[in-house]
């Protein structure tokens, strides 16, 4: 045993185990000694190695080192305003995959959304009854229902569409869908439809969230600042970390 130490009954872990090195028959502070000295050595070197190989990530002002922080003109006009990424950094774009009246997600009356629980988005209105997609990619998951699909897209984006508040009520009535689970799509293929009035009629709202779930892995993150938009008008753009 290293330094001599032993053990002399079962116990707990960490500064519980103390007792546990307790010599009954001789030296009854020997082996604690030693253990303490050990974990105090491990501590030490712990911090120093910390100290000497640790590196943080750059801060942000770094990355803004170079960029010329003055919009021009052009920019400025951009339908996404002055949130508008700058074209060299070739940003991801996504269409609007319903065509309607844009709504801040933080004024969906449902808090998984609206506090961005389950990611960075935007709500729209639905003034047509058809969901188009908003990017190329594969259609990973697809409610029976037809009121929520998710999509992955081939740049990586993981996407959720749900069409109004407690909507999976209905069981798929009022709803259409025009493909399944897995078929890769592309930006603007029809993927299903709905009846607004008749969602309406029946007490469920249609205003239909549009998440990026993994927002997380993306910077940049920019809405438009239309109020009205057609189906596949670009309506987020986001730069991959």
């Amino acid at each position: 045993m290293f330094l001599g130490v032993k053990f002399y009954n079962m116990g707990g872990q960490g500064i519980f185990a103390f007792p546990t090195y307790v010599n009954p028959n001789g030296n009854a502070l020997h082996d604690i000694l030693m253990v303490g000295i050990a974990m105090a050595v491990a501590m030490v070197l712990a911090f120093i190695l910390t100290l000497i190989f640790f590196k943080d990530k750059a801060e942000a002002s770094t990355v803004t080192a170079g960029v010329d922080l003055n919009p021009t003109n052009a920019e400025l006009a951009s339908p996404l305003g002055s949130t508008q990424m700058p074209a060299s950094d070739s940003p991801i774009a996504l269409g609007s995959p319903i065509a309607g009246r844009i709504v801040p997600l933080s004024e969906v009356k449902d808090e998984a959304f609206s506090q961005g629980y389950m990611g960075n988005g935007i709500a729209i209105e639905p003034t047509e009854g058809k969901i188009v997609a908003p990017a190329d990619g594969i259609l990973t998951s697809l409610y029976p229902t037809g009121h929520a699909m998710g999509i992955t897209t081939d740049s990586g984006l993981e996407l959720l569409i749900h069409v109004g508040k407690d909507t999976v009520k209905l069981k798929g009535k009022y709803f259409k869908v025009h493909v399944k689970q897995g078929d890769a799509i592309k930006k603007g293929q029809l993927l299903g439809e709905f009846e607004i009035d008749s969602i309406i009629n029946a007490g469920y709202s249609t205003l239909t969230p549009f998440i990026v779930t993994n927002n997380n892995d993306y910077e940049q993150f920019a809405v438009t600042d239309q109020a009205l938009v057609g189906t596949g008008d670009i309506i987020i753009t986001l730069n991959k970390y």
